[in-house]
């Protein structure tokens, strides 16, 4: 065991890799019916999902604010809140009171916490046949460092991680793990961890989530055409736009526009919102809060419209620590204070452990035949809708600045979500 003061370094990477083909027949636009919900889901306590997307968007809420408006932001809320849930298992008084207040699960006991993560996997993984879902999790520990057995059992049997004990100083151990990482993500991303590995460093912890579906309705190649896009400063910038003339579901509220574009069997989806022409994104993120976004869920109808979308790509990377520092889970961070006592013997330690960094990189790619997303996620220890009349039709081009958002609508789980600011 080292003799100095350790600190744990939790690398929990998400990575949601999604490859969209195209799909030529048409669907029934209607939403899925609560009958095919409730059989898919059985007993799962949907208060999980509701924490999940509450914590997303108090994280995402919180991370825009330090961003410029001109950058692209795209998070993958269900990989960090997984991520910190794993270690979560470790967290104990003040540290994990101070966790589960930001991850809204201070009302959940953490046996139901592990059971409901394991049960609502095992949901998204029974996902339709257009659609290929792969989780994987895994605990990479410093050879020699006295972790507790309960806090690596309960990792094992509810998120099924992988557990290995390697010696952190040799150079081999870094290929090893980035070769899970790569393994995990078909090649997406082909590391997490950098050569120069801290000395302190006593466990990495990952996870990974593979996406695999097709649209519903693909966006025809032949109609995509050269368009501007008008940033928040007013300036305009080209970009390839996508166009499909359909019925879609779809909501008119009374600050923005919404579309939904389905994968597959309408299992997943997209749901696009973009603010009325004289507001900002700004303007509208004033009024997302997981009060409202279960209402605009419950309120999307048919109708048929014209709806542009530009194809994007992009690479986004931040850390996590200062926000959720925000959010009020500065204790975890603190070299002194940090209680992760439910993860190894302090006692006979000597060291404490603690969160130095959380790192949350992604990727997305979006054209004609689908969507690509990649996303990690680090951890260093040391309105009311408008009423449409009938037969009227909307449109709604994505021209300027625009929020969406990637659902699984079974179970209603937030896989991703950002804003695409230029082009």
């Amino acid at each position: 065991m080292r003799s100095c003061k350790s600190y744990l370094s939790l690398i929990i990477a998400g990575l949601f890799i999604l490859s969209i083909t195209a799909c030529s027949n048409n669907k029934d636009l209607y939403p899925l019916s609560k009958k095919t919900i409730e059989a898919t889901t059985g007993n799962i306590n949907l208060n999980i999902v509701r924490s999940n997307n509450a914590f997303g968007f108090d994280l995402y809420k919180n991370l825009i604010n330090t961003e410029e408006d001109s950058v692209n932001t795209f998070i993958s809320p269900a990989s960090i809140f997984l991520a910190l849930s794993m270690t979560y298992n470790g967290a104990d008084h003040s540290t994990r009171d101070a966790m589960a207040q930001v991850l809204h699960i201070k009302d959940i006991d953490l046996e139901t916490l592990n059971q409901e993560n394991k049960n609502l996997k095992n949901i998204l993984l029974h996902a339709d046949e257009q659609i290929t879902l792969h989780i994987a999790n895994s605990i990479w520990m410093e050879k020699g460092f006295n972790f507790k057995e309960d806090f690596i059992k309960r990792n094992k049997d509810f998120y099924q991680a992988e557990v290995q004990s390697l010696p952190f100083s040799d150079p081999k151990t870094t290929k090893i793990i980035n070769d899970w990482v790569n393994r995990n993500t078909k090649g997406k991303i082909s590391k997490i961890i950098d050569d120069n590995m801290s000395p302190l460093t006593v466990m990495f912890l990952i996870n990974a989530i593979y996406f695999d579906g097709k649209w519903t309705n693909e966006f025809k190649i032949a109609q995509t055409y050269e368009a501007d896009f008008t940033d928040h400063k007013g300036l305009k910038s080209k970009c390839d736009m996508m166009v499909d003339s359909r019925d879609f579901q779809y909501l008119k509220g009374d600050t923005f526009q919404a579309v939904t574009l389905p994968y597959g069997n309408r299992r997943a989806n997209m749901y696009v919102f973009l603010p009325n022409e004289e507001l900002t994104l700004s303007d509208f993120y004033e009024g997302l809060s997981i009060e409202n976004w279960n209402q605009w869920m419950e309120s999307f109808g048919k109708q048929k419209g014209l709806v542009g979308l530009p194809k994007v790509k992009l690479e986004y990377e931040k850390s996590l620590n200062d926000i959720l520092k925000e959010l009020g889970m500065k204790l975890a961070f603190d070299s002194r204070q940090a209680d992760f006592g439910l993860m190894y013997d302090k006692d006979s330690s000597g060291d404490n452990i603690y969160i130095d960094n959380v790192l949350h990189k992604t990727f997305l790619e979006i054209d004609e035949k689908g969507t690509k997303a990649a996303a990690i996620t680090s951890v260093e220890m040391t309105t009311t809708s408008a009423a449409i009349e009938e037969g009227e039709k909307f449109t709604m081009i994505m021209d300027r600045p625009f929020f969406f958002v990637i659902r699984d609508d079974i179970t209603g789980t937030i896989l991703f979500m950002g804003s695409i600011n230029e082009v």
